[in-house]
Order: C-alpha cells, then structure tokens, then sequence
C-alpha cells in the first residue's frame, strides 16, 4: 500500500511524503527492513528516489536505504549523507 501511495502521482505530493516517511519508520523493524530489502521493485523505486526534486522523499528515501544498507554501504553508494527529520 505505501509503495503504491509513493509511486502515485505528482499532484498527490503530500501523500507520497507521507508514505515516504511512513516505510522509514517501518524500516528500523528488522523484519520489515529484510521485506524492503529482499523487494526488487522497492528497492529500485528507492534508488530512484535518492535523487528527487522533492528534499523530503530524497532524505525519507535515504533514511530507509541507510537503515537498510548500513551506514558505511549506503554513503558508499549515493555519496551524499543527510539526515530525515520527521515532522
């Protein structure tokens, strides 16, 4: 469901943030990071999502990959480091 809300359309901004930070939250879960990880099509929409115009989806997008990846793979791959900061 979530990953369907941040594949939606542009006009539905607020709701793919939202979504976004939701699988962030999920993600320090153990359980729901090996779901993530072992999603193909979740993982490939979350690469993408690393370079959104959006800095909110970027940084969620980066949170769940660094909770994912781990601190050293995850900077290893984007090259940029940032911080989420759930309102």
């Amino acid at each position: 469901m979530l990953v369907s809300m941040i594949k939606g359309p542009d006009e539905h901004e607020q709701e793919r943030v939202a979504a976004m930070k939701a699988l962030y939250m999920l993600s320090f879960d153990e359980a729901n990071k090996e779901m993530i990880k072992t999603d193909h099509d979740t993982m490939a929409l979350l690469h993408g999502l690393l370079t959104s115009e959006n800095k909110e989806i970027q940084q969620a997008a980066s949170g769940v990959m660094w909770e994912i990846e781990g601190k050293k793979e995850h900077s290893g791959t984007s090259g940029i480091t940032t911080f989420l900061t759930i309102q």
